[in-house]
């Protein structure tokens, strides 16, 4: 992980090799739509639509992290797939 500093903004950035990660959960056909990626070492990496501002706000998410959408569908299939 590293962090990088550009005037006031801090931004956290993580490397992930994308050769070590491997397609867990997606709902659909393939392609653009929300999924969960696992690496070798079990951590996830979740794709989803971004929230706005205003909620990340509300959320009181710190800087550096980021909130993303991910519809039901894909936390169901996550639970059944890990019982």
């Amino acid at each position: 992980m590293s962090v990088i500093r550009s005037g006031r903004k801090t931004k956290t950035v993580m490397a992930i090799k994308i050769e070590n990660l491997g397609l867990f959960i997606q709902t659909c056909g393939g392609g653009r739509c929300p999924k969960i990626l696992i690496n070798e070492n079990g951590d996830a990496l979740v794709q989803g639509l971004s929230v706005d501002d205003a909620t990340k706000k509300e959320l009181n998410v710190p800087e550096g992290e980021d909130v993303v959408f991910v519809p039901k569908s894909i936390i169901q299939e996550f639970m059944e797939q890990n019982k």
